[in-house]
């Protein structure tokens, strides 16, 4: 461990604990990214009693309110993206703001799904899942992973991706209601990335018993965190 300053975007942390590697994977050595700076509750810090970046911007009084917003910008947009610590911007998202509860018992940002549908079909019922910028995909139960493969005829790889027709015209999004609000992974989502006439879903599973709702879905639903209360505030990205 070593504390250092750390600047943020402008905003000035003092005595910041970071993590220091002995040793770093060949995948993380070749990767743009040097590393993450978790989001979730310090309640799962890998050690005990460490504050979070987002702790120490509010004790030290560098953010007026305990919330950050989030948007993260589509490729086929010219990709980009933003945090706001400290506040949310209006520019990023339409419509009226849905506040959800958070469940934060294990660390994370723990929402209740109240169902899921293809289009208007129905797929399932209540699920629990997280939100999280660090995950990639959409990651399901394997049961709901399935059930949603089957609406869109996408075939399991056995390793927790599906491959799906790289021709989505035909296809509905995924709708997901939440505290009574409409949330969209638009069918311009649901193809994660092709491999020659492969294209692999940008839904799937990790053998975990609640969702992850990674940045497939946050990229399309602008998202405020507020670790005090602890809640969201989700609506529509532009």
């Amino acid at each position: 461990l070593a504390k250092d300053t750390v600047n943020l975007g402008g905003l000035t942390i003092k005595s910041q604990t970071i993590n220091l590697a002995k040793k770093e994977s060949s995948s993380f050595a070749s990767d743009p990214i040097d590393g993450l700076m978790g989001l979730g509750f310090d309640t799962i810090t890998t050690v005990a009693g460490i504050k979070t970046p987002v702790d120490n911007l509010i004790s030290q009084g560098l953010i007026s309110s305990p919330v950050y917003g989030v948007w993260l910008g589509k490729a086929k947009n010219g990709g980009g993206g933003e945090y706001l610590f400290g506040g949310s911007n209006p520019n990023h998202y339409t419509g009226a703001l849905t506040t959800v509860p958070v469940d934060n018992s294990q660390g994370f940002w723990g929402i209740t799904v109240g169902s899921l549908k293809t289009g208007t079909t129905s797929v399932t019922g209540s699920f629990s899942g997280i939100l999280d910028t660090g995950t990639t995909l959409l990651l399901f139960t394997q049961s709901i992973a399935d059930k949603v493969a089957a609406q869109y005829g996408a075939s399991d790889n056995g390793d927790g991706t599906y491959s799906i027709n790289c021709d989505t015209s035909n296809l509905e999004p995924l709708n997901f209601s939440i505290n009574g609000a409409q949330f969209q992974v638009p069918v311009d989502s649901l193809i994660f990335e092709q491999d020659g006439s492969t294209c692999y879903a940008s839904f799937g599973y990790a053998g975990l018993d609640f969702a992850i709702l990674g940045d497939v879905f946050l990229k399309n639903n602008y998202v405020i965190f507020n670790q005090k209360v602890p809640q969201v505030q989700i609506a529509k990205s532009v």
